[in-house]
């Protein structure tokens, strides 16, 4: 009868250490790519680079991560940087391609800052100013696009009469365009 019950508990431990371990590969599996220590070194490199103001590390940096908040913050910076310089055409260029991307992957931005448990932003700083070089270069119908996608998202731009006023000084420049050039 012994010979029985320490059969049964040694079958419940092997049971148990397969379990155990089926569950540790599990968890293995289901870890981002990377280890912990690559992942932490990017996140301090994107710190860095963001406090320099390096746009190449910036631009390298947003292609080495997949985190959709840290790529924010880059494409954030970067946007940024360009719109300052938009007089060049190389960096007028590039503002609209990376403010492109930044707005692209907004949805996705949302949902990770969302799942991070912070506060949902009131404010996207590429939306106004994509819309503003948009403006400057008589891209009325983009621009007003672009603003009421932004206020599909429930943002502001930090202005007395928000997209919406921009929206309608956008219209009246357009319909001004439009009359200019059939007259």
């Amino acid at each position: 009868m012994s010979f029985f019950w320490i059969s049964v508990s040694g079958l419940g431990g092997l049971l148990y250490l397969l379990l155990k371990g089926i569950n540790t590969l599990k968890r293995k599996k289901s870890r981002p790519a990377g280890d912990v220590n690559s992942i932490v070194r990017i996140r301090e490199n994107v710190e860095n680079a963001l406090a320099s103001g390096d746009i190449t590390m910036m631009t390298a940096l947003l292609e080495a991560t997949n985190d959709p908040l840290l790529q924010d913050a880059l494409l954030t910076r970067i946007v940024a940087i360009y719109y300052r310089m938009r007089s060049e055409p190389a960096a007028r260029e590039a503002f609209y391609r990376y403010s492109g991307r930044h707005i692209d992957m907004i949805p996705t931005v949302l949902t990770a800052i969302g799942q991070s448990g912070n506060d949902r932003p009131g404010r996207i700083e590429t939306f106004k100013l994509a819309a503003i070089a948009m403006e400057e270069d008589k891209r009325y119908d983009e621009a007003i696009i672009l603003c009421n996608k932004a206020l599909s998202y429930g943002l502001k731009n930090g202005t007395k009469t928000g997209f919406e006023g921009r929206i309608g000084r956008l219209e009246k420049k357009r319909n001004t365009a439009r009359t200019s050039d059939s007259g």
